[in-house]
């Protein structure tokens, strides 16, 4: 029967023991394929996770950074409007000061005492001088370099000035300028003011808070506040980048190498620069519980859910083994009591046949063969009543016929044959026929 499709090797009849190692080995070889959903379901929803853990790690990191940046600009400009009042009052007293003094003349030094008075305990020293000279000081501003501020004031060509010039020393200087003076009215008197920077840039923030007083450069004028930070040449620099970048947070290392934030206000009318200095741990200010928990909940929702799969994975798949399991173990019984299990394909003209059936027919074991193959093993005088029987069962479902084929030792052999359709034909009636066959040659 060389046209027959999938015909299995001839085996002894009744050996049992290779039947049942045949299902074995169908079960071991489906076992690998039935656990690939699974495999798949928990890599997807470990990728996911990954993914998932990624975003909401650089929303967290994103979130750490932006609430102390937003903090240190909050610091910064409350200390530049600090910077602003206290400039507001140096003015007032300066050029009072100095218009008097055009106006009125009078003793150098007198004026100078009216200046400082008048700056309430902003300034820490006053001087006068008429043109770029200077005729009278006085305050506890020892070392203050006079002559250096009185020549940065004149040269800025303002009537109000406010800077740190070279070689000035500690001090942050103010000056208001009045024209007009003398007997002439030629000439140009100023009255100075000597302010400790660290006196403007500390005061009304956090204790963790560092704050700074530098000009529009970068320099740095005065520091108040964190302590051994203030000799951080690291923290420093990143102070002197935002002094030239004001409203850009700029990171940098702080104590104990942790992350810190400097952001710079303008002050003065532009002339300063207000620094502050803010931890920036990456899960610091404004990270709540309700950021963590949303951390969290879809992972352990996830993780769950992941669970459920596999318990419900494992489950149906205990099912379909034991279903497989079932139907092997029926088989084997069906066969053991040498019953042949059938299948004819109506459509396809076809039959499937188990190996008792293919051992009935005459063959060497089971496999697929045509329907005409199958006829032409049945004897010339039943062909006919096993046609009528397939038709009527088509119709009508039911196949019940008895035949003579040739048996595997050449003699003819007795066959009862019965079956039932199943799955309905688009023309009505039955695709399929399944059955059994049973040599009941006596």
């Amino acid at each position: 029967m060389a046209s027959r499709e999938t015909i299995r090797a001839p085996r002894p009849q009744g050996d049992a023991q290779q039947a049942v190692q045949r299902a074995a080995d169908r079960r071991r070889a489906s076992a690998p394929g039935a656990g690939v959903p699974i495999r798949l379901a928990l890599f997807a929803a470990l990728l996911l996770g990954l993914v998932y853990a990624a975003l909401a790690f650089a929303r967290i990191q994103s979130t750490g950074a932006a609430a102390p940046a937003q903090a240190a600009m909050a610091q910064a400009h409350a200390g530049a409007d600090r910077v602003d009042n206290a400039t507001a009052t140096l003015r007032s007293a300066l050029v009072a000061a100095a218009a008097s003094r055009r106006r009125f003349g009078g003793d150098p030094l007198d004026a100078a005492e009216t200046a400082l008075t008048a700056t309430g305990a902003l300034a820490q020293g006053a001087a006068v001088a008429d043109d770029s000279t200077v005729i009278g000081a006085t305050g506890a501003a020892r070392g203050a370099a006079w002559p250096a501020a009185v020549r940065a004031a004149l040269a800025s060509g303002q009537d109000f000035w406010l800077g740190a010039p070279p070689g000035g020393g500690p001090w942050l200087y103010a000056a208001a300028v009045a024209n007009g003076a003398g007997p002439d009215g030629l000439h140009k008197t100023l009255t100075l003011a000597a302010v400790d920077p660290r006196t403007l840039a500390g005061g009304g923030g956090p204790a963790e808070v560092m704050s700074a007083l530098a000009d529009r450069n970068g320099h740095i004028l005065g520091l108040a506040g964190a302590g051994p930070a203030r000799d951080n040449p690291g923290l420093r620099q990143a102070m002197g980048k935002a002094a030239t970048a004001p409203g850009k947070a700029i990171k940098a290392k702080g104590d104990a190498n942790l992350d810190v934030l400097a952001a710079a206000a303008p002050a003065a009318g532009g002339a300063l620069r207000v620094i502050a200095v803010v931890r920036a741990p990456w899960i610091g200010l404004g990270l709540g519980i309700e950021d963590i928990l949303g951390f969290i909940a879809p992972l352990l929702i996830g993780g769950a859910l992941a669970v459920l799969l596999v318990r419900q994975s494992l489950h149906a798949q205990a099912a379909q083994n034991a279903f497989a399991a079932s139907e092997e173990r029926f088989r084997l019984a069906v066969e053991a009591a040498r019953c042949g299990i059938w299948e004819w394909d109506l459509e396809q003209n076809k039959v499937f046949m188990s190996d008792v059936t293919g051992m009935i027919l005459g063959w060497g074991g089971g496999g697929v063969a045509s329907a005409q193959e199958v006829l032409n093993r049945i004897a010339a005088e039943h062909r006919e009543a096993v046609s009528q029987g397939l038709l009527s069962a088509a119709r009508e479902g039911q196949f019940d016929v008895s035949f003579q084929a040739p048996g595997q030792r050449g003699d003819l052999a007795w066959v009862d044959a019965r079956g039932q359709g199943y799955g309905e034909s688009a023309n009505g009636g039955f695709k399929r026929i399944i059955g059994v066959a049973f040599d009941v040659t006596e």
